[in-house]
């Protein structure tokens, strides 16, 4: 069968691309014209079509032209194989990222549904908790409301996160034990948590079961001694058992550089 040659403009249409795109293909060794006349035009053969199309769809897949062009050099029937499964691990692993973050805006929008209902702030509500959540925690070494202390925590929790992969929130949350809570010691055993999808085995995961809360939402306040003790003075007075831990999670933080606008929900475990 004859060879068919076409110009860089002619097989760029062809291959429904730009000559920009044929020259830098061109200029990095990727695709290199089959003929160049004396005029300095450029032909690519028929056959090179194919090869553009390779190019292209490695290139879709997140192949690096770099990557392609190793491939290209050798063209090895285990070589493309090998680059494919290696392309869909890469895909499947950008996919989990994506998922993560589509689950993290969508509870954020969650939470911030609460703030529609600023008519309930500071009263206590029994609410119900159809799901178990999954948190992984990092403790705040320090039995006083120490800023320091916090601070520290919040880093290296932050670090943790990042390194692991952990967090399907942007807001953080925190969580008082619920021996420090009944003994109103609040500051003692308390951590620093970022929900997680599902329950991993991991020495820092922590468990928010389904069951009846005492829930509060607020405006944030740095005493945290007065918000727990109106709770637990709320269950006492209403017949209700404090039977787990407490957890605080940030609604409008991250959002905000005024402190009085800081909101936070509270959950206590009941029965």
């Amino acid at each position: 069968m004859k060879r068919l040659y076409f110009t860089s403009g002619e097989f760029a249409g062809l291959c429904n691309t730009t000559k920009e795109t044929l020259r830098h293909y061109h200029r990095i060794g990727l695709l290199i014209p089959v003929k160049t006349k004396m005029n300095g035009y450029h032909y690519y053969s028929d056959a090179q079509v194919n090869t553009f199309y390779l190019i292209d769809i490695l290139k879709s897949s997140g192949c690096s032209l770099e990557t392609i062009g190793e491939y290209l050099s050798l063209q090895s029937r285990e070589g493309f194989e090998e680059l494919l499964k290696n392309q869909l691990t890469a895909l499947l692993q950008e996919k989990q990222k994506l998922l993560q973050k589509e689950r993290q805006l969508r509870q954020s929008i969650e939470k911030f549904e609460l703030l529609k209902h600023e008519k309930q702030f500071n009263d206590c509500q029994i609410v119900t908790i159809n799901q178990a959540e999954y948190y992984i925690g990092t403790p705040i070494e320090s039995e006083t409301n120490s800023p320091a202390a916090f601070l520290k925590a919040q880093k290296e929790h932050i670090r943790y996160c990042r390194t692991h992969g952990f967090g399907e929130e942007y807001q953080l949350s925190y969580l008082t034990l619920h021996e420090s809570l009944v003994t109103r010691n609040y500051y003692a055993n308390s951590f620093i948590l970022s929900r997680i999808a599902k329950p991993i085995p991991n020495e820092r995961l922590f468990v928010k079961p389904r069951g009846r809360y005492i829930r509060m939402i607020k405006h944030w306040n740095p005493d945290t001694d007065l918000t727990f003790d109106d709770i637990l003075n709320f269950a006492q007075n209403n017949g209700y058992e404090i039977c787990g831990n407490a957890y605080e999670s940030e609604i409008a933080f991250y959002m905000q550089t005024d402190e009085t606008n800081y909101i936070t929900e509270i959950l206590v475990e009941i029965r």
